[in-house]
Parts: C-alpha cells; structure tokens; sequence
C-alpha cells in the first residue's frame, strides 16, 4: 500500500541519514563556529557527511580554522582525502586538536612517531602533550567518563599515566606501535634517546611487562 511504501522510504531515509552522520570533539582546538552555534573545547559537533568525500570538505563545513588537527585512530587525518580511503568510517569519533607550535616535529604532530628518534632536530616537541595518539587517548577516556551510564561502576583499572615498562628502562619497545602503551614513547626535552639492539636473554615480555623465567628446579 501507499503507506507501507511511505514508510518503508522513511526508514531508509533515517538509515541513510544516521550511517552520514559524523561526531567530532574539540579537544583543544580554538572555538569552532558550525551553523552560529559555537563549540569550545570539550563540545561536541554532529554533523551530516558523506565518509567517501575528501575531508577538506568537512573542515570548510564546520569551519575549522587554519592548522587544526583532525584526528582519528591515533594518527592526523589528510583533507585531500577521505574518511574511508585513511582507514576510518562516519561513525569513528574525529578529534580537533591545536595547531603545532612553530617548529614542532611535523612527523610527530602526525603520529605521535618520528623516525629520527633523540636525533631528530626537533625532538624537544616529541611530547605526550603533541602525540595525537596520547591527546586521543586521554579525550576518549575522559569522554567515556563523563558519558551518563545506567550501568555499574567500572571495576578500577590503573592509572591512564602507567608508561611502557620496556621503554622506561630501555629507551626502545620491540612491540612499536603494537605495544598498548605506544602513546608513552616519548622523548625527555634534550634527552638523547638510540634505538639499539638489546640483550633480551633469560626474559620473556609479555604485554610490555618484563617476566624473567624461572631457572628449572634442580632434580
């Protein structure tokens, strides 16, 4: 009937509507201006957006200004191209964070990585505090816990400041990026950090923390 097929067009126009449908946070970002509506940092921004468009589209929609960082899975997105070419999709949260100060490591405001490591000219930026990955991190974290919840109190879980043991001691991680306290990799401002080969003899790692296997009971 009309109004069966009446309905069944609304609901595929809602579906449509709700899958282009794009959340982002100011993390820290200057104030955002979207439909004269302002948006400082801690606010959320909903907006409609296609996933398969390049994202300079998204940035000129919502106005953000020169320099602002979209962020999304740890790593800065490129508005030349879109959502779905980096790896992410309409419903992943996108991060707005601060333009980098005048020489920061670009590769770092990037990733959170730099391959020159302590060598790099810029290593006094190789911060948590300019990581994407770290600034990510914490924003999800704190907007998780300020999400009303019908549920339970979470069971307590370690301090989000627990660093990679490896690299604390060591200065290098074999896990890399695998490693789930990647975003802690940082270098100290004016410490000189190398990647070196180390002796990981008589120890087993496992999640990042160091294990050293007992010796074999005497018979």
């Amino acid at each position: 009937s009309e109004m069966c097929i009446r309905d069944r067009y609304q609901r595929r126009v809602r579906g449509i509507a709700i899958a282009n449908m794009v959340q982002l946070i100011n993390v820290n970002a200057p104030t955002i201006w979207y439909r004269s509506a302002a948006y400082p940092p801690g606010e959320r921004i909903r907006c409609g957006w296609d996933a398969s468009r390049p994202l300079d589209g998204l940035r000129q929609e919502i106005g953000l200004g020169d320099g602002v960082r979209m962020v999304c899975k740890g790593c800065e997105l490129q508005g030349s191209q879109s959502l779905e070419q980096q790896g992410c999709k309409a419903r992943d949260t996108i991060y707005c964070l601060e333009p980098l100060p005048e020489g920061a490591c670009a590769a770092w405001g990037r990733t959170g990585r730099c391959g020159e490591g302590g060598r790099c000219h810029a290593a006094q930026s190789h911060t948590m505090q300019l990581s994407p990955r770290y600034v990510e991190h914490r924003a999800a974290a704190m907007s998780a816990e300020s999400s009303p919840s019908t549920s339970p109190p979470p069971s307590p879980s370690p301090s989000p400041q627990v660093v990679c043991r490896n690299w604390e001691a060591n200065g290098t991680c074999r896990y890399g990026e695998q490693c789930f306290y990647a975003h802690t990799h940082v270098v100290a401002a004016g410490e000189e950090v190398e990647a070196e080969n180390r002796s990981w003899e008589g120890t087993e790692q496992w999640g990042c923390l160091l294990y050293t296997s007992p010796s074999p009971r005497d018979s």
